[in-house]
């Protein structure tokens, strides 16, 4: 998986805690208690529980007989862990959301940062579409394209004259 997947499970739950305690302290009894628990503890739970089962799936053991099945049994693995990293990504994002919207109501943090925020979250899901996660997958496996096969009897095929 490319790192900036990785890394930005761990920057939106740190956001998402960041931006929850500075509400939940500047308004105080306005911000119910179970949203403030809810914008601290699910994003840190979420990032923690993907971590664990990122590192299960990679010391399961691989059991393959050929290259290609290795090959694919890697690529298999790569897309279950950049499925893994969506689960935190999409929890803290949704809270920071909730919790933005909530706060703006009840008049703890300025309008506007909720639109703020999901236009960076925007921005950062096309920057990571652009970074082109499943090419980073197959670089990572592949450093090198196969050379392409030549016929025999063709200009530079081996033993061709």
């Amino acid at each position: 998986m490319a790192p900036h997947e990785r890394r930005g499970a761990w920057v939106l739950a740190g956001v998402c805690v960041a931006v929850t305690a500075a509400a939940a302290l500047r308004e105080g009894p306005g911000l119910p208690g179970a949203l403030v628990a809810l914008g601290v503890g699910v994003p840190v739970a979420a990032v923690v529980g993907t971590e664990l089962l990122l590192a299960r799936l990679l010391r399961a053991r691989q059991a393959a007989s050929t290259p290609l099945a290795l090959a694919w049994d890697d690529v298999l693995r790569a897309r279950t862990a950049r499925d893994l990293v969506t689960v935190p990504l999409t929890v803290g994002a949704y809270l920071l959301l909730v919790i933005t919207a909530r706060a703006e109501e009840v008049g703890t943090i300025q309008d506007g940062l909720s639109l703020v925020l999901l236009v960076g979250l925007l921005v950062a899901a096309g920057a990571s579409v652009l970074l082109d996660p499943r090419g980073h997958v197959r670089r990572r496996l592949w450093p090198q394209p196969p050379a392409p096969a030549v016929p025999a009897g063709l200009p530079g095929a081996a033993g061709a004259r």
